[in-house]
């Protein structure tokens, strides 16, 4: 096992033909001496040497190249591509530069919290011009940005890999254990397969962590904790000091192998609905709160189920969140275990095509959202909903006499992000997925 830290500074020169030992022992070193004078590229009239890169997490990715010419050179521009996510971004980046013969060519990207995940692959080019019009672009390189902040150990098994710091291999061994178990467990329980390589990164500390998070409002920072959070498309970030770590991994990696499962690069991204895609989440953790059963059965008793139309979206209301989850977890639990995990796997690869809900749900079980809620509530012994407007209105349908559902519960996973609140308030805040 070797540690994982931030790759360094390279510097790409090409080097000349060294096999040429039978040569008579001149004439190689004279051409020896040539080789080692070329630059790395040269196309009309440019040359480009001593490509490197360097960055700072959280801070800034910094790109520079060596320049020649025989007449001035007038402008520069790195191309780089972050790959972050199933439609990666590619910026240009114009180097301040004096025109001369002779110019070493630099452009610092600036960089804030959670602008680039640890992990994150980075392709660039260089292009550049002369007063003469005379143009290079070099070859295509790659740079893997890290958090540079700590010294990352990382440990591997298939797909999986595990990334720590401050805890001996004995702790990295088991962090491994249970994410591969989590994986396995979905495998097993829905069928669905990790189909990329999975980097989890875990953080000692709730400080440390929050470099590598977007902010989410000073407030929000400031009194929230996030346990874990799915960062990127085969990216987890993970509080490993947390008592509940284990159900936030299992919780967190079941997103990131749903979705790598469903995305659709046409239509943008993910097309499962968010009680599916909950849903599933706390179908493969280890456990589910009680506070979640408690509120869905506080509502079956009270006759406030939200329907499953209006579970499309997570509830925008903070007294409805927690009966958001308790039902998402109950209606996947509800489809797996009655029509099997074979009709589970094929309504995602439905969804995976592009297939509205009621559609997806007609192709693969023969009824659509209503007739599943029907169905669903059946089971639960809860009288059936009222017919709902269709997807898009998204609003529980509870009752003016009924009664609110209980607290959130402590350490409770939300969405992208699991959060656990500071202070005395439960105060909860739900973000879109990246």
């Amino acid at each position: 096992m070797k540690p994982a830290r931030r790759r360094p500074a390279h510097d790409d020169e090409r080097q000349g033909p060294l096999a040429l030992r039978l040569l008579p022992v001149v004439v190689l070193g004279l051409l020896l001496l040539a080789a080692l004078a070329a630059p790395a590229f040269a196309q009309a009239g440019i040359t480009a040497s001593g490509l490197k890169v360097e960055s700072r997490f959280a801070e800034y990715i910094r790109f520079s190249v060596k320049l020649q010419s025989d007449s001035n050179i007038t402008a520069a521009s790195v191309f780089a591509r972050y790959n972050t996510g199933e439609r990666p971004t590619t910026t240009q980046g114009k180097a301040e530069l004096t025109p001369d013969k002779s110019v070493t060519a630099v452009f610092t990207r600036t960089l804030t919290r959670g602008a680039l995940v640890p992990g994150t692959d980075v392709e660039y080019y260089w292009q550049a011009e002369n007063a003469n019009g005379q143009t290079l672009k070099t070859e295509t390189f790659k740079y893997a940005y890290l958090d540079d902040r700590f010294d990352f150990k990382s440990l591997s098994s298939g797909k999986v890999t595990v990334y720590w710091y401050g805890a001996d291999d004995s702790y990295g061994r088991e962090r491994l254990r249970v994410c591969v178990a989590a994986i396995d467990r979905l495998t097993k329980q829905i069928g669905v397969d990790l189909q990329q390589e999975a980097r989890i990164f875990i953080y000692r500390t709730r400080n440390d962590m929050l470099a590598a998070l977007p902010s989410k409002g000073q407030t929000s920072d400031t009194t929230l904790t996030v346990l874990g959070e799915l960062a990127g498309p085969n990216t987890v970030l993970l509080l490993g000091g947390d008592s509940n770590v284990n159900n936030t991994t299992a919780h967190e990696l079941s997103h990131l192998v749903v979705h790598l499962a469903t995305t659709n690069p046409l239509i943008g991204g993910v097309n499962i609905p968010a009680w599916l895609d909950e849903g599933l989440s706390m179908y493969n953790q280890d456990s589910v709160e009680s506070g979640y059963t408690g509120a869905l059965n506080q509502a079956i008793r009270t006759d406030s189920l939200i329907s499953v139309r209006s579970l499309s979206a997570i509830a925008g209301q903070s007294d409805q969140v927690v009966l958001f989850y308790g039902e998402a977890y109950s209606v996947v639990k509800y489809l797996t275990e009655t029509y099997g995990k074979d009709n589970m796997l094929k309504l995602l690869s439905v969804f995976k095509r592009g297939a509205l809900v009621e559609g997806a749900l007609e192709e693969v079980y023969g009824f659509g959202v209503q007739e599943l809620d029907n169905r669903w509530r059946q089971t639960l012994g809860a009288p059936a909903a009222q017919a709902t407007a269709p997807a898009g209105a998204a609003q529980a349908s509870t009752p003016a006499s009924s009664s609110p559902p209980p607290a959130a519960p402590s350490n409770v996973p939300i969405n992208c992000a699991c959060l656990a609140p500071l202070g005395l308030a439960l105060a909860w805040l739900f973000t879109r997925r990246l």
